[in-house]
């Protein structure tokens, strides 16, 4: 515990303390927060050894709670690696797609029209 309050110290007194007040005090306060959950977290788990106790007994109890928690942390580490999916609606306004910078592609209709005037154009001459 003190070693904990001498770092929280030489955070609040650090540069970054005096460039940013506002992020050191959310930091610290998450930090406590965070200690006061674990804390809560604690005695949540050994309220439900407690409870389960008659029911399951004292080998049971235990093994139930382990397996909640074994689960609850698998899920949470599932959420972690999820890699997020990119979804484009059109494909030119990805920027690696290869025309996403041509000013080509956005106007496709009018390049095509342009195109077919101008063939048509030079076919007549002749």
């Amino acid at each position: 515990m003190r070693e904990l309050l001498r770092l929280l110290i030489h955070v609040a007194d650090s540069q970054m303390a005096r460039e940013r007040p506002s992020l050191v005090t959310r930091t610290v306060c998450g930090l406590i927060a965070g200690f006061f959950m674990l804390a809560a977290a604690g005695c949540g788990v050994a309220a439900l050894w407690i409870a389960l106790l008659p029911s399951l007994g004292p080998a049971g109890a235990p093994l139930a709670i382990a397996g909640l928690l074994f689960v609850i942390g698998l899920v949470f580490l599932l959420v972690a690696r999820r890699r997020p999916v990119l979804v484009v609606a059109d494909p030119a306004a990805d920027p690696r797609h290869p025309s996403a910078g041509s000013p080509l592609s956005a106007n496709r209709s009018a390049l095509l029209l342009a195109l077919f005037t101008a063939a048509f154009q030079s076919g007549a001459r002749r």
